[in-house]
């Protein structure tokens, strides 16, 4: 029965990580098409590609970012519940 608990309690963690990655996701989404809108009607052509060019590299810088933070923490030996809570709620 102990292992039983154990996988539903994986099952919840797991549905809760998902959830909350979708719905980061859709907010995220939803901010920049907002933003994205109100620069196409405040601002000309060229500010377009300024805007695109300047979010291609935060998503670049992002990725690399959280490789560098996953190898890092794959190299701990022991994790503590602390240090992984900062990174992952402003990441």
């Amino acid at each position: 029965m102990d292992k039983h608990k154990e996988l539903d309690s994986v099952k919840s963690r797991s549905f809760i990580s998902v959830a909350s990655l979708l719905a980061q996701g859709s907010y995220t989404a939803l901010l920049g098409f907002a933003a994205f809108f109100m620069l196409t009607i405040k601002s000309g052509v060229y500010l377009l590609g300024i805007y695109n060019t300047v979010l291609a590299a935060l998503g670049a810088f992002n990725y690399f970012t959280n490789l560098g933070l996953a190898a890092a923490l794959m190299q701990k030996k022991k994790l503590n519940k602390l240090i992984l809570i900062p990174p992952f709620i402003f990441n």
